[in-house]
């Protein structure tokens, strides 16, 4: 797994170190960045599809890489704690044509590493 630096705050909260890794992600989003982007899932991290697909390091940039260029994203939630270890966050994928995709994104890491990514529809 990739090492994510969360902050130089010793002590963060799992909550903070969810809220950094799901903001510089967006980042590296939006920059088309998919060196950084899919890098996280390297080697053996799961990004789970809506419908239940599982997708493990490599599989997510050779099934994500055509998205990255058709929309942009935002983070519109803060973080929901699930009481598991993991956080659900509201995003927004806005297409070029405006058509916009709400979704929920969420996140289980274990020592600032990203073990799981969890899409889902917004309620």
């Amino acid at each position: 797994m990739a090492i994510l630096l969360v902050g130089d705050c010793a002590g963060a909260s799992d909550a903070e170190d969810a809220t950094a890794f799901l903001v510089q992600w967006v980042n590296d989003w939006n920059a088309q960045d998919e060196r950084a982007l899919f890098g996280v899932f390297l080697p053996d991290g799961i990004l789970v599809e809506p419908g239940g697909r599982e997708l493990v390091g490599d599989e997510v940039a050779t099934a994500w890489s055509w998205f990255v260029s058709s929309c942009s994203m935002e983070r519109t939630g803060d973080a929901v704690d699930n009481g598991d270890g993991s956080f659900t966050f509201d995003v927004e994928w806005t297409r070029s044509s405006r058509a916009v995709d709400r979704r929920t994104l969420t996140i289980t890491m274990d020592e600032g590493e990203l073990v799981r990514m969890v899409e889902g529809y917004q309620d």
